[in-house]
Formats: C-alpha cells, structure tokens, sequence
C-alpha cells in the first residue's frame, strides 16, 4: 500500500487501557500493538497506513474505544477501504465478530455505507450472514431494508444471495428469519431452483416461527419455494428433482415433509428418479422409518414399488438385510446414523430384525426366498451382514445381565439376613418382636419382604438372559423384556431396601435423637436418585423398542398426495 499524508491524531489517554501499547513503524510492531496514551505526543502524527492498521487491529480484537478517536476525528473513515482486500471497518468487525464494536460503529453510519463492498463484492451484511452472525444482521437489517436482496460472491467467484449463502453454511436460524425479510421476487429461476435445492440437503424444511408451523403440509419456506419454482417452469423443476436426486436425498435424510410438498402435484416422480430404486428402497436401506410409512398411502402403486430389483437381483427386503446406509451415488456402505440413537448393540440388533420383519410382511411370500446374484437369499444377507452386531449384542447383554444380577444378589443377602434381625430385637419369652405393634415396624417387614422377592426375581430375569441362545430371533422381544422385567424389579429392591434401612432408624432412634432420622431418610433418596439418572435412558430405550415398536412404522400426518 502506497505511503498516505499523514493525519494528526488526538490524544488518547481518555479512551484506551493501560495495558494497550502503541509502537511506530520505526519501533514497536503496530501490527499487533494498540495506542496507549503515555507513549502518545498531542500532536503525534501518522500516515494512512499506520492509521489503517491501527483500526484494523481495533475492529478485530473489538476495541471501539481506540478506533473512536480515529472515527471521530475524520468521519470518511468509515467508508473507507482499509486493507489490501478492500475491506472497511465495518466489515473486518464483522468478520471477526466484534459485535459490541459493530454495533457502536453502525451509528456513525449512513444507509448506504452498508452496501459498500469488498474487492471480491461482498458487503459486510454478507459477511455476517456466512459466519452466522444473527444479531447483526437484524442490526444491519433494520438501518437498510435492502441488504438481504443484495447478493454477495461464493468462493467460485459467483453471486449469491443472502438466503442462499446462509442454507450452504447450515444457518437454520438464519434461513429462517431471511426469509420473512428477502423479496424472493429478485431472485431468478436459477436462484430459486438453487436454493430449494440446498435447503433440501441441508434439511431446512421446518425453520419457521410456529404460527407457520401449524401449517398442515410441511414448512412454509419449502411450500414458498416450491410454488415459486413451480411457476418458473414445471419442466424443469422436474428435471432438477430427477437429475439433482433431490427426492433421494430426502429419503436418505428422513425429510418427510419435502416429500410430501413435492409429491402432492407429481406422484410418479415416486418411482420414476431411479432405474434401480425407488424413495422407499432408500427409506429401507438408510432406516429412516417415517419415510418408508408413507408407502401405506400408495395406494395400488405399492406393489410396483415394492417388487423393484437393482442391477444386482437385490430386492427391497435384501436391501432390508443388509448392515449400513447407502452413499447415494455408489451406495458404499456406511454405519446407520439410527445406530447412535439407541443404547447398546443388542438394541441395535432389536431394530434390525425389526425392519427386516416390517418389509418382510409387506412383500409377497414369493419373494422372500429369491436369490440375488450372489444366490443369496434376503435372510441368508441379513445373517451375513449381522454376524458381528449378534456377537456384539450378546456380549452387551451378557455383560450388563452379570453386572445387574452381583447386584441384585447381594440386597437379596442382605435383606434376608435383616428380616431375621429386628430392629428392638425379640421378646425373651414369646420371640415376638418387640416393636410389633408400632406402624414403621410393619412398614419395615412389608418392604424388607418387598427388597427380598424383587431381587430374587431380578436375579432369575438375569440368570434367564445369561444362559438363553441368543438367536437372532430372541432380540426381537425375548431378551429385551427379560432385561426391561431384570432392570425394572432391580431398582424396586434398591427402593425397597433404602426405605427398611430408613425405618429402622425411626424406629431404634426416634425418641433419642430429632434430626438425624430425618437426615438419613434424605440421604437415603441420593441413591435412589442416582440409580435412576444413570439407569433411566437405558431402561427407556428397552421399553421403547420392546413395546412401542410397533407404532414404528405406522402412518405420520403427511400426506403423498
């Protein structure tokens, strides 16, 4: 950068921190350094340059009151380009997120000032829209209506639009408010067919506030652009969902709602996207559940969807049997995102086996014994392809059986030992218990007695699970409910025994003591507490797979058309 007249610069004493420390070109390294005012004459002269990267510095690290000198005393600052990118004040704070500093310097601006841009042409409303920044783009927004329609240059050198740029960069939040203030009348057929695109990989069709949710058919932004892109030329929409794979990604995705929209005017683009496999077939293989129940609203069409083979004799109930989703162009097999919902392998193989049962039903019984090209049959894949998670899974529900049942066995020890140990002790000519005839005495029996049966039931749910056969059938219902029934009966022993243990201190030291019963029946609640944190999302879990399955796959509120 070419050297400037100098600028004479006000004292700065009253505006920076002690520990901000200003160095010459001659001296210290103005790149890294702040002004402080001990090391600054009144009079002290700079050129542009040093001026430049002093506000540079002060609008990356967000220290307004160093460049509120600078500002003050030449205003045109402000619109300046002051780095070798052409970038301004204003759009380096953007960029680094200097919200306090982009906020007080929005007040020594213009309107226009903010549609200044950068060698590249990108204003700094762009700037925040890419890096996320919501706050001040509202900001931004509300001192110049017109930023959201004034597109910025992706890292091809080509115009984009705010909106769009925000659904690349993943901003839902963004997309969502851009929305309500973009006028979508300014973008061309090509922008529009770009951005449904987008928002559809990157899963934007339920970003809106909730008075648009409430909308029955999916997301107001997605029924917005596709009706837009509808009067822009109905062949050509149809040719970018073929050719982009849109309803493709959609299936893989789990996006119900943009199936729905795009569906309702264009039915046979169901089938007609892929040679080889329809939405469903991708809904099977990647195990998106809520996307394969849309297939009950087919109609006839069902069972034309359902009998497609792919190149390689596979059917929709070999793809069923198969172990991992589909990378969508050579469907290279990958670990199910599903697998990271559920807890343990052996709920994983639960779920498994049940889908393979769901397509099972759904297809002809001619079909389920054909051989691929490899002759192998849909069970005879699913076996192959699940021989590691069945080890896997045993191996969970050996180990968690085992851990469970050295617990139950010893409450079970020692609720038997104290059913026999009564508190007060016994009477020395009858043998009855001294303290019968008080309440917390029958409180205590009852639930020693509780503690005891749940733990040996608990015991005997483990002993089940640790020597059944583990056959790929038995994780479908068998061995999940013996460990819903082992789990549920071992935390009522713990619950059990705690509230005996408590009694008995009621009982023994009530009339000695005040607090300390009522504090050993608070502490006694930690335990249970504790139990429950840490044992509830697996206990959810089996009782969700085990019980609630079978609504899995029942019909959701969208409709295909």
């Amino acid at each position: 950068m070419e050297s400037k007249p100098s600028r004479e610069i006000e004292p700065v004493s009253q505006h920076c921190d002690d520990n901000e420390q200003f160095g010459s070109r001659g001296g210290r390294d103005i790149e890294n350094q702040l002004p402080d005012p001990a090391l600054v004459p009144n009079e002290r002269k700079m050129n542009d340059e040093d001026v430049y990267r002093i506000l540079a510095l002060a609008a990356m690290k967000d220290k307004w009151s160093v460049a509120e000198v600078i500002l003050r005393k030449d205003p045109s600052l402000v619109r300046q380009k002051i780095t070798e990118f052409g970038e301004t004040v204003l759009q380096l704070a953007t960029l680094a997120g200097s919200t306090g500093f982009v906020l007080k310097l929005m007040t020594l601006m213009e309107p226009d000032d903010f549609e200044l841009k950068t060698n590249n042409g990108n204003t700094a409303f762009n700037f925040a829209v890419n890096t996320g920044f919501i706050d001040i783009v509202k900001a931004m927004r509300e001192r110049n209506s017109n930023l959201p329609n004034i597109h910025g240059m992706d890292s091809a050198g080509r115009a984009i639009f705010p909106i769009s740029a925000a659904a690349i960069y993943g901003h839902k939040a963004m997309v969502s408010y851009l929305f309500e203030v973009t006028n979508l009348d300014m973008l061309n057929q090509t922008d529009r067919l770009s951005l449904l695109e987008i928002t559809t990989h990157n899963e934007m069709y339920g970003l809106l506030p909730e008075r648009y949710i409430m909308k029955k058919q999916g997301g107001l932004l997605l029924e917005e652009l596709w009706a837009e892109c509808e009067r822009s030329g109905e062949d050509k929409l149809v040719e970018l969902v073929r050719w982009r794979k849109l309803l493709q990604f959609a299936a893989i995705a789990g996006n119900v709602e943009f199936l729905a929209v795009v569906t309702h005017n264009h039915p046979r683009l169901l089938w007609e996207f892929d040679r080889e496999w329809s939405v469903f077939h991708y809904a099977v293989f990647n195990r998106q559940e809520k996307v394969f129940s849309l297939i009950h609203q087919t109609g006839g069409m069902k069972n034309f969807l359902l009998q497609k083979y792919d190149t390689n004799g596979n059917n929709m109930l070999h793809l069923a049997g198969r172990l991992g989703s589909s990378n969508l162009y050579d469907k290279e097999k990958i670990m199910l995102p599903s697998f990271l919902r559920v807890s343990g392998a052996a709920l994983q193989m639960q779920k498994e086996i049940l889908w393979f049962k769901e397509v099972e039903k759904l297809l002809p019984p001619s079909l389920h014994n054909i051989k691929n090209k490899a002759e192998k049959t849909p069970r005879e894949v699913f076996t192959e392809e699940h021989n590691l998670l069945l080890k896997e899974g045993e191996r969970w529900m050996k180990d968690t059986a085992n851990s469970c049942m050295i617990v139950a066995t010893l409450i079970a020890t020692m609720v038997f030992a104290a059913g026999f140990t009564v508190p007060g002790g016994n009477n020395s000519d009858t043998g009855i218990p001294i303290l019968l005839e008080f309440n917390a005495f029958r409180v205590f029996v009852i639930s020693d007695a509780v503690a005891l049966f749940s733990s040996i039931l608990s015991i005997i749910m483990f002993l089940s699970i640790l020597t059944s056969r583990y056959a790929e059938d038995d994780f479908l219902v068998s061995l999940p409910a013996k460990l819903l029934f082992g789990l549920t009966t071992l935390f009522v022993s713990i619950v059990s025994m705690l509230l005996a243990f408590t009694t008995v201190f009621f009982l023994v030291y009530s009339n000695h003591t005040d607090w300390e019963p009522k504090l050993i029946a608070a502490c006694a609640g930690i335990p249970v507490a504790l139990f429950g944190c840490f044992q509830y999302k697996l206990w959810f879990d089996v009782a969700k797979s085990t019980y609630w399955s079978k609504f899995l796959f029942r019909p959701g509120k969208y409709k295909l058309y």
